[in-house]
């Protein structure tokens, strides 16, 4: 835990900040974005403190194909 969220957010935060200070260049807009982001997630990691790690777990997993029902509940990419 760094500063009240996990290791992974305050990484993610940071370039998160970095990314809108080249695309602004403007110093004051750190001041900003770094606390929303902040606040963010230390809500986030406030009861669960791996919750970026579950949420980008989540993610990997790729999305769920519609016709899933017929198939067993397996994605395929079957259209008929």
């Amino acid at each position: 835990m760094v500063m009240g969220v996990s290791y992974m957010f305050f990484i993610l935060s940071a370039l998160t900040c970095i990314i809108t200070f080249i695309n602004t260049s403007n110093f004051l807009a750190l001041f900003f974005v770094a606390p929303v982001a902040h606040v963010i997630g230390y809500l986030l990691c406030m009861k669960e403190p791996l919750m970026v790690e579950l949420i980008i777990l989540h993610s990997n997993k790729g999305m769920r194909c519609s016709n899933r029902a017929f198939y067993g509940y397996t994605n395929s990419n079957d259209v008929f």
